[in-house]
């Protein structure tokens, strides 16, 4: 449900600008903000408006090939589906901005960080410019694009938890559903079957000593653990017994008492050492929106599809100088020959971690670390 909450805001992808003077009068410049439309009374850059008229058009144009019943692209209908995205998406940048977010300095240094890493991939400054060309974009537009993509995602945050995070955390109290466990991995350095695992659970029994002796056992999860996911999040897991978590885990982690340590629990990924812990009704408050329950989020995705729905409405298209003069195939000859895509492969460098991610270099998504995370994997 989490994805259909950020589904509901995500930004139109990144997908993939002649302009003949003589098009328009004299007075009427196509490069003039405006030119071609407003949308809510803000005047649309000719950038803009050429992304998203070239990215429409590639869209239709391959759902039209996709479909032999679909009908031959026109310019009324490309134009209609533009107007609607660039309301969409013009909707979604003021509710957003109602909201009352805005870019601290840490998310600007994290996109710079993404850019550079992109620009690298691409193979340099004018590699880059190339790709972005190749998908209609200007690398100022393609700021501007990710700067609302992160304002967009943390108005989501703040919106979901100004309304909703006292009633995820009501459902969390007194609940006993839930269990939370920290947990330290020793995994199987063989999982062929019948492979020997006596060094891996001598390990196992060494940590379980340590942590019914009393060590600290945040300090022996950093020292010992060899789960990516429980790594990633020292705070650990809290789930239900419906959760798809390995049943010997999860047995094991509901029969402990809280404080309780359990002896090494096998499981077909190696050894986990278990502590249960109270349910950490603050965590819960500070990520409402990831631990929120069904009908919770039901009721979220209701109201915020009501929010966005009423500023859409607002977002009244004014057309411009220009518009009458639009063709099929009016920025055609801008587009230069594409480019490949950026690929990992043409950079050293890892990729930063960050929220900017157009559709076109997205990477994966904050499931990706529970994924890995044995302890969670599906049965």
């Amino acid at each position: 449900m989490k994805k259909q909450i950020c589904k509901a805001v995500s930004l139109a992808a990144c997908l993939g600008i002649a302009v003949s003077l003589a098009g328009c009068s004299a007075a009427a410049d196509p490069k003039a903000d405006g030119a071609f439309v407003s949308v809510g009374g803000t005047p649309v850059s000719y950038d803009e408006f050429r992304y998203y008229f070239l990215s429409t058009k590639d869209m239709m144009s391959q759902s039209s090939d996709s479909d032999s019943s679909a009908t031959n692209l026109d310019l009324p209908s490309l134009l209609t589906q533009v107007e609607s995205n660039l309301q969409n998406d013009h909707g979604l940048d003021a509710w957003a901005s109602s909201v009352g977010v805005e870019l601290t300095d840490e998310d600007k240094a994290e996109l710079d960080s993404f850019t550079e890493y992109m620009v690298q991939m691409a193979g340099g400054e004018d590699a880059f410019a190339d790709w972005l060309g190749g998908i209609y974009c200007t690398p100022d537009l393609y700021r501007s694009l990710n700067e609302k993509q992160i304002l967009q995602q943390k108005a989501l945050e703040k919106w979901f938890n100004d309304n909703y995070a006292q009633s995820v955390v009501d459902s969390f109290e007194g609940n006993t559903d839930y269990v939370h466990v920290q947990h330290v991995l020793i995994a199987f350095e063989d999982t062929a079957e019948g492979a020997d695992h006596s060094a891996e659970l001598a390990t196992a029994n060494e940590v379980y000593q340590k942590a019914v002796a009393g060590e600290d056992f945040e300090s022996l999860i950093e020292e010992y653990n060899e789960d990516p996911g429980q790594a990633n999040d020292m705070h650990g897991y809290m789930f239900t017994a419906d959760d798809s978590y390995v049943q010997e885990f999860k047995d094991a982690s509901f029969a402990l008492e809280e404080g309780g340590i359990s002896e090494p629990v096998e499981t077909s990924y190696g050894y986990h050492i278990i502590k249960r812990l109270p349910i950490d009704l603050d965590y819960v408050r500070e990520n409402a929106m990831n631990l929120a329950p069904e009908d919770v989020l039901t009721q979220a995705q209701e109201a915020l599809q009501a929010d966005l729905d009423s500023r859409i409405a607002e977002m009244t298209i004014t057309q411009g100088d220009c518009y009458d003069k639009l063709t099929i195939d009016y920025f055609d000859d801008t587009i230069p020959t594409p480019s490949p895509a950026p690929s990992s492969d043409s950079a050293s460098a890892s990729q930063p971690d960050s929220a900017a991610q157009s559709d076109s270099t997205a990477a994966s998504d904050d499931s990706a670390a529970a994924d890995a995370s044995s302890a969670s994997s599906a049965e």
